[in-house]
């Protein structure tokens, strides 16, 4: 089975609309499509841009905490890493290039910039991309 790790953009996105390509995924990995990867940082990390004021009307507290809960304890939840991919200047992208080079097969993210990189042994796919993955 594909393990994969989704991005805090991709996250947001499936949480805050039941369409389109994030949403997909968030439903192929409650069905068992594939293996979610993430962190405690990472999960951390969700819980505070979606509680940014920016997205407050679309999603309630308690959305937010059934939501990180549901990730908590049906993802695989690694440890976080304290080394760096050395790859971007941004710490948090960093931690995430490092985090699933190490732990999964293919990163998702909706991050031009991150999609943009190569690193060896580790897909990196917009949300779209990874779904065709999925249906072949």
């Amino acid at each position: 089975m594909i393990r994969a790790l989704l991005d805090t953009n991709v996250l947001v996105s499936a949480l805050l609309t039941s369409k389109g390509a994030p949403a997909g995924l968030l439903r192929a990995w409650l069905n068992g499509t594939f293996e979610l990867v993430t962190s405690e940082r990472m999960l951390e990390e969700l819980r505070g841009v979606l509680e940014r004021p920016k997205f407050r009307s679309y999603v309630a507290d308690a959305d937010i905490r059934e939501f990180v809960d549901v990730l908590r304890t049906r993802a695989i939840v690694t440890p976080d890493l304290d080394e760096r991919a050395g790859v971007r200047e941004d710490p948090e992208d960093d931690h995430v290039i490092a985090l699933a080079s190490r732990e999964a097969a293919v990163l998702v993210s909706g991050d031009d910039q991150m999609l943009g990189f190569r690193v060896p042994g580790l897909a990196i796919l917009n949300p779209r991309a990874f779904l065709e993955v999925l249906s072949d």
